[in-house]
């Protein structure tokens, strides 16, 4: 079976040709103590404020204990909420009302790696933690629900076990986030979303179909689920919800997109309906799963592809930059130097340039955000060799590099076989 990076590396040629033929309201409060909670408020008609549409308050600090503070902005009582409890507000406009606490990201922004649920379960935790610590870095990404459809836990939900998708990857998922939070880790969870050959098998109905008849199969012989189907969405988000529930801070949804590769001619969507573009499919899952989940107090995440930052179409898998940042509260695209395809950006060979790839892919995606909608831009950067290029501790270093020097101080790094080039 090959591994993700190559399965991507597969079409992201294609990708790039149709590149070049195409070319709720959230408020930050701020606690005395320097906690910070996030929510929505109700507009006077009762809907959420439109996302994107972002205010800060002042420090409530500067009120005094137990009542409100705050001049023509949000207001927030003097005191330390917990995530998922209530903090009242009233924005001028909206009415009066309460928004459920959320601890944001690490302040100096997210700084992490990937780990599969094998691994975050294995012997090797005590030392990524301690290799983590002295790089700097402040996070962990583990597979909740994984590539293969598998949960990396017994979930206690009854879908999932019907399914046959409960593994013992991480046999204490309990003791494993205390562990991250006992040395100040953020633990965000990564949950493979509309691939799935697991449910697809359990329920066919809900999956992509083979015109033919039949479950579909991508090129690696994976079935998908249709992301037109509300079904779907209810149990991707309730596996979410377990997730939130258990510990995780923040939610990442990867794969949050139509299947890129396979035989597209011989694809049926059951759930099809002309009145939606894929587009709006996906930035409508990303919302109804923002809505479900925020009584949890997590954040909510989606990995798209590198080629989002530059692409102003949706690259025929339903992800464009605009629509999927204005859903989330953190967007990762996959600025990965080896998967974007010989020519890109001027390049003959991409993956022999990894500083240029990264600012030129996290540079544009700046400057189209910087009137677009509110979101942390969290890229994902690579650790891995792929197609004979070796990549080792200097190529990670000058990704680090571009990154900052586009503007941005967090990132992700992703190897499959979780062995990481950080000091």
């Amino acid at each position: 079976m090959l591994t993700r990076d190559v399965r991507n590396a597969l079409f992201a040629g294609l990708l790039l040709v149709v590149l070049a033929g195409g070319g709720l309201g959230w408020y930050f409060l701020a606690s005395p103590a320097g906690h910070t909670v996030k929510g929505r408020a109700p507009s006077a008609t009762g809907k959420p404020a439109e996302r994107g549409k972002t205010k800060t308050a002042p420090s409530a600090a500067k009120a005094p204990p137990n009542k409100q503070g705050g001049s023509g902005n949000n207001q927030v009582t003097s005191a330390v909420y917990a995530s998922g409890s209530s903090v009242p507000v009233a924005p001028p406009g909206y009415t009066k009302g309460t928004v459920a606490a959320r601890n944001l990201p690490p302040a100096g922004g997210i700084r992490g790696i990937f780990l599969t649920g094998y691994v975050a379960g294995s012997s090797r935790m005590p030392g990524l933690i301690t290799q983590l610590k002295a790089a700097g870095m402040n996070a962990v990404v583990i597979n909740v629900k994984d590539d293969a459809g598998n949960i990396t836990w017994q979930m206690n939900l009854p879908a999932a076990k019907a399914a046959g998708a409960d593994s013992s990857q991480i046999t204490n998922i309990g003791a494993l986030l205390k562990t991250l939070k006992a040395n100040h880790i953020y633990a965000i969870g990564r949950i493979v979303t509309f691939k799935d050959p697991v449910y697809a098998a359990a329920h066919p109905g809900q999956a992509v179909q083979a015109a033919g008849g039949g479950l579909w199969h991508d090129s690696m012989g994976e079935a998908w689920l249709d992301p037109y189907n509300r079904a779907n969405w209810r149990y991707v988000v309730d596996v979410a919800k377990q997730a939130a529930a258990v510990g995780f801070q923040e939610i990442q949804f990867d794969y949050v997109r139509f299947p890129a590769d396979g035989n597209h001619a011989g694809l049926v969507y059951p759930d099809y309906t002309s009145r939606v573009v894929p587009a709006e499919v996906i930035s409508s899952f990303l919302r109804y799963a923002d809505r479900k989940l925020a009584p949890y107090g997590v954040e909510v995440g989606a990995d798209v592809f590198g080629l989002v930052t530059v692409a102003h179409n949706d690259l025929g898998i339903g992800q464009e930059l605009l629509p999927v940042a204005g859903a989330v509260n953190i967007i990762s695209p996959m600025t990965y130097p080896s998967l974007y395809a010989n020519g890109s950006f001027g390049l003959a060979n991409p993956a022999l340039h990894p500083y240029t790839v990264v600012y030129k892919s996290v540079h544009t995606a700046r400057l189209r955000l910087t009137n677009g909608p509110a979101v942390d831009f969290v890229p994902w950067i690579q650790d891995f060799s792929l197609w004979g290029v070796n990549y080792g501790a200097a190529q990670l270093q000058a990704q680090v590099r571009a990154v900052k020097n586009a503007g941005y101080n967090q990132w992700m790094v992703w190897n499959p076989a979780c062995v990481y080039n950080i000091p």
